[in-house]
């Protein structure tokens, strides 16, 4: 069960602020999309034309960083999410999150746990930071720092030595480094983006 006394609603609507969007009707209505959309993907600018009073889907990147902004980590949370919170979700735009994201999104679509943002596994989120060409454990907390956001996307945690505690073998072996004493940064309890918080 999903505890919205977090603030988890207003995270959301905080991240939808930033729709370059000034048309206005409805955001939420969960049944409105069900009504539109009932059991395929369908473009909504093909289905409601140039009528603007027909809600549009709020594209699939803007509305994935603002659902993984309430760190939910199952699609049952997500439904659950959806049953108490959304139908009460307006906004002065006619753009609207789908409560079945898996069916509005088409191709664009991957999996719950890329849609809610839930950290990979160890040894994937380790294969993925070793692409991105990091070679020195300062150039990590640089990246985490400036590259929030792409971590975010790339489903790693900022702070992989809390994260995955029970599995870390060190940054030498996250990085794929020499050996060399561990480092940190002075500013090191500031926030540090996407998984900072996680333990």
């Amino acid at each position: 069960q999903v505890n919205m006394m977090d603030g988890g609603l207003s995270k959301l609507l905080v991240g939808l602020t930033a729709l370059p969007l000034t048309r206005g009707l409805a955001l939420g209505q969960a049944h409105a999309l069900n009504a539109c959309w009932p059991r395929r993907a369908v473009s909504p600018v093909a289905l409601c034309g140039r009528d603007e009073s027909c809600p549009r889907l709020i594209p699939f990147e803007t509305a994935r960083a603002s659902v993984q902004r309430l760190s939910l980590r199952s699609r049952d949370e997500w439904e659950d999410w959806v049953r108490d919170n959304k139908p009460g979700i307006t906004s002065t735009r006619n753009w609207m999150m789908p409560d079945s994201p898996d069916k509005a999104y088409g191709e664009q679509w991957q999996s719950w746990d890329d849609w809610l943002g839930v950290p990979l596994g160890y040894e994937r989120a380790r294969d993925v930071v070793r692409s991105l060409g990091i070679l020195s454990q300062e150039h990590w907390w640089a990246y985490a720092r400036e590259q929030a956001s792409e971590l975010q996307r790339l489903r790693v945690p900022a702070r992989p030595h809390i994260f995955y505690s029970t599995e870390w073998r060190g940054y030498d072996e996250w990085l794929s480094l020499e050996a060399r004493p561990l480092v940190f940064p002075r500013d090191y309890g500031l926030d540090y983006g996407a998984g900072s918080s996680a333990s």
